[in-house]
């Protein structure tokens, strides 16, 4: 009677401990992945949606960062008097725009640009455009200057054409500021991804 009592006790307690441990897993697994119990809910760590769920793609932006909808794009502003922002435009392409690559797309886009702005001025090592994949597909992102009613700004553009739509991200911060956020640019363009 005595050796049945232990022998249950003894598995009862390696149970116990094979339940913990799998817990325990569970609990690591969803915090490393940054996942919550549900599907849509992963979110990268640090970061809050910013884009529409109407829109066909997903942009993260640092939780300190105020979302702003109201132009009717996609947006988002670095906070406290700090009007440093991405924004995000997607246009349909049509015709023999469809076949464009992202480099191409922009040299015409960079014609309107400079009729806009006629001070433009392009950093050098991005003048001829940097090649970087956007959530796995090609993509090409420039850097430079210009006036906007009479206030001087830096900008980072980022093209990216998928699936007949030219998409442009765009950070635009003052000069004296333009440093302070890119690492957290370059964190959203990381965690920029496409709705299937």
């Amino acid at each position: 009677m005595i050796s049945e009592k232990k022998s249950k006790g003894k598995y009862g307690r390696r149970f116990f401990s094979l339940l913990c441990a799998a817990a325990t897993a569970a609990v690591c697994l969803s915090v490393f992945t940054g996942c919550s119990s549900g599907s849509d809910s992963w979110h990268p760590a640090g970061m809050k949606l910013a884009s529409s769920e109407d829109a066909d793609y997903k942009m993260w932006v640092p939780e300190s960062w105020t979302v702003d909808m109201s132009t009717g794009i996609t947006s988002a502003y670095a906070g406290s008097g700090d009007y440093s922002n991405v924004s995000v435009t997607a246009q349909n392409l049509s015709g023999e725009q469809n076949y464009l690559t992202p480099s191409e797309y922009w040299e015409i886009y960079k014609t309107d640009l400079e009729a806009t702005f006629p001070d433009i001025a392009y950093d050098e090592d991005t003048e001829g455009g940097i090649s970087l994949l956007l959530d796995e597909n090609a993509a090409m992102k420039y850097s430079y200057t210009a006036t906007v009613t009479g206030t001087e700004f830096h900008f980072i553009s980022v093209v990216c054409i998928r699936s007949g739509t030219v998409y442009l991200i765009t950070y635009t911060a003052q000069p004296a500021i333009y440093e302070n956020h890119l690492e957290e640019v370059q964190n959203i363009l990381d965690n920029f991804s496409f709705i299937s």
